[in-house]
This record gives structure tokens, sequence and C-alpha cells, in this order.
């Protein structure tokens, strides 16, 4: 996984000349890709009793609470029907191996 810090790509320009008159003319610029980002929940939810797990949305065809299932279904729908080609052709993953790292 990386780093909190981590920025993918970074493009560093950096130049000067020097003149008899002014003397000497540096500049320098920093672009980058942004930083990545891991939204997290205050609570235990892969119950392994430490909070700020990762946050993740069920598969609603899999989970057993009928009335969590309903509501993201609903939730998804509008998405979906819009033509959101990564809902229709990825589902939900939760993945299994969250509690082997302590996550």
């Amino acid at each position: 996984a990386p780093n909190a810090s981590d920025a993918r790509h970074v493009v560093v320009l950096s130049g000067g000349f020097a003149t008899n008159h002014i003397g000497t003319l540096t500049m320098f610029a920093r672009f980058q890709s942004g930083l990545p980002f891991t939204p997290l929940v205050s609570g235990d939810v892969n119950g392994d009793g430490r909070g700020g797990d990762r946050a993740f949305i069920p598969n609603p065809a899999t989970t057993t609470d009928a009335v969590l299932a309903g509501g993201i279904t609903s939730l998804l729908a509008p998405a979906v029907a819009s033509g959101c080609k990564e809902l229709r052709e990825e589902p939900v993953h939760v993945r299994a191996d969250t509690r082997a790292f302590g996550v």
C-alpha cells in the first residue's frame, strides 16, 4: 500500500541564469499528482477490537441484513441507471483478509 505522502507522479522544474546587470535569477516549480486517500470510519467495522477501520460498501447481494441490502441498492441505483460503467462491471468487494493485517 502506498504511504500517505506518496505522490506517484512528480515533475520538478528548475533553472536559472546569471547576468552582469541584475545578478542571478533562479526559478523553481513542482507539479505532482494527488496523494493517496483511504476513507476511515471511527468505529470498529471488522470486529478486531481496534477503531479507525477502512470504510467499505458491503455487496448488497451477499449481505444477510435485508435493510442494509435495500439501503445500499437504493443508493447505488441512480449511478447504475445513469450508466456508471464501474458499478455495472465491477461488483463491490470486501477484502476478506483485513483482519490478518490488523486493519
